[in-house]
């Protein structure tokens, strides 16, 4: 059984590679190929379960990448995530959530929640000697959505804070919280976005999005704040 999910995964897997799309950092992929190779020693069902989760998370990141879905399914590919992250690094990794259901079938755009949750795991809660948790809320906002991922990690240096929502800021954490902002910025005029961070306390991401009821591809532009607790 654990050579057909290894059949499917591999066709993912080339699939992936053979997309233009820069939409997965490749050393994510590696690791958890690692992780499945670990488990396939002394826990094969879990190494079956970590392949079809794998595969999965690429090919929606491969289908979902450029359009508009449902918010239920921008959390499936999450959870994805972070099964393949909780696989590696056990109870390090704890997660909340603090979700409104009547919002689970509105619309953004594909990987727009997605970028923070990877940004709090591998630079809030995996630098850190113990354990860590992230908080993603979703939450009824009157005409708008209000999104909160939030973690009790290292926080971010009030310069380098300044800087990440600035073009061309080069690095991983930077470039993946400006192209959030971006797209939100290309999609609504005026949306609130803030990050709260404190070296050494957490950092929290939190913006606004207007409500769709179904894809809607309608382009304008908006503004940011930043915000340091100190």
């Amino acid at each position: 059984m654990l050579c057909s999910f290894l059949a499917v995964f591999l066709k993912n897997f080339f699939n992936f590679f053979q997309s233009p799309l820069d939409i997965l950092p490749k050393y994510f992929l590696f690791n958890a190929l690692n992780t499945v190779i670990s488990f396939i020693q002394y826990n094969p069902d879990g190494a079956s379960k970590l392949l079809i989760t794998l595969s999965e998370y690429l090919r929606n990141n491969l289908r979902y990448a450029g359009k508009w879905i449902m918010i239920c399914k921008e959390l499936e590919n999450i959870d994805a995530y972070l099964f393949i992250e909780k696989a590696r690094f056990g109870d390090k990794i704890n997660v909340v959530k603090d979700i409104d259901d009547d919002l689970l079938n509105m619309y953004i755009p594909a990987l727009l929640i997605q970028p923070i949750v990877e940004n709090a795991v591998k630079h809030g809660i995996l630098p850190k000697d113990n354990c860590g948790t992230v908080v993603i809320k979703i939450k009824d906002n009157n005409d708008f959505i209000r999104f909160s991922v939030e973690d009790d990690g290292e926080g971010i240096e009030y310069e380098m804070l300044k800087k990440i929502v600035k073009e061309d800021y080069g690095t991983s954490m930077g470039i993946g919280l400006h192209n959030v902002y971006e797209r939100i910025q290309s999609i609504h005029r005026g949306a609130f976005f803030k990050i709260e961070s404190k070296k050494g306390h957490g950092t929290k991401v939190v913006f606004d999005f207007p409500k769709y009821y179904e894809e809607n591809k309608e382009e304008i532009s908006s503004d940011v704040e930043v915000f340091n607790s100190r």
